[in-house]
């Protein structure tokens, strides 16, 4: 049946292999196992295997892809007491449908609630959590480019690290390399502990997803993190100088805590260059 594979493999709670399973087929949440598959993350608050499944899904038309799903896990999100995945469920579309939307974030004894008790407004086509806007602006202008704008939130303050980490990843999946650039400058400049965490995250998700291009970036931005931007005559990059010492790579990403597991995938994707 369709996404049943996906659905055991989101029962291990394991990223990897919810990964290897979407590299077999995509999740369409209109089906049983594939609403299965979104509840259950859902409910067990796994916001890195939920945001795989909904990135998948992405270019699915939101009305197929939430028939079945939506109301459940704003429900059970919501239920649970959960900000975080219910922001992730409302920014990939589950609050377009505003009517079902007021239902399930209604109390248990009411069977609506307003839009302003909820904290909820309209941008960009879908509902999402007022506290959130500017997060969205600013991964909006990230993936438009607009680093002018980007600069003026950053100097306003109020952006989230995982909203400044997400919009990096935007940027670069828009082709937005020097937005990419300069938020990863001014990311490093900060010393933010949440910007490591972030780019540890990322770098992971890249690794499992099988994405060199992204595998490379992030791996070179922890190196420079960890020890600084390597030189030498011949101007190579810092990853350049660092693949041809395998083992202080290794050294690296293992003060990071890192997974075995996660360095296999990250050097098969490094293989490619």
């Amino acid at each position: 049946m369709i996404n049943e594979n996906l659905y055991k493999a989101v029962e291990t709670g394991k990223a990897e292999e919810v990964a290897k399973a979407l590299t077999e087929e995509k999740i369409n949440a209109a089906t049983y196992f594939g609403a299965k598959s979104i509840l259950l993350a859902t409910e067990q608050g796994n916001r890195e295997i939920l945001e795989m499944l909904l990135k998948n899904g992405e270019k699915i038309p939101r009305e197929s892809f939430w028939r079945r799903t939506a109301f459940l896990a704003i429900r059970t999100a919501k239920n649970a007491g959960n900000t975080e995945i219910l922001e992730l469920l409302l920014e990939y579309g589950a609050g377009e449908d505003k009517k079902r939307l007021d239902r399930a974030l209604a109390p248990d004894n009411e069977t609506q609630i307003s839009p302003s008790n909820a904290k909820i407004i309209y941008e960009d086509g879908i509902f999402i959590p007022e506290k959130c806007s500017k997060d969205n602006t600013f991964i909006q202008c990230a993936k438009e480019g607009k680093i002018k704008k980007i600069k003026s939130l950053l100097e306003e303050g109020g952006v989230s690290g995982k909203a400044f980490v997400a919009a990096i990843d935007a940027a670069l999946e828009k082709g937005k390399q020097k937005t990419a650039s300069f938020l990863l400058e001014y990311g490093n400049d900060s010393k933010s502990e949440i910007y490591v965490d972030y780019l540890k995250a990322m770098f992971l998700k890249s690794a499992y997803a099988g994405d060199s291009e992204k595998v490379k970036l992030y791996l070179e931005k922890l190196i420079e993190n960890a020890v600084g931007v390597l030189t030498d005559e011949s101007g190579k990059s810092t990853l350049e100088i660092a693949l041809e010492n395998p083992a202080d790579i290794i050294k690296i990403l293992s003060n990071y805590g890192f997974h075995e597991n996660a360095l296999h995938y990250a050097y098969r994707c490094l293989s490619n260059f």
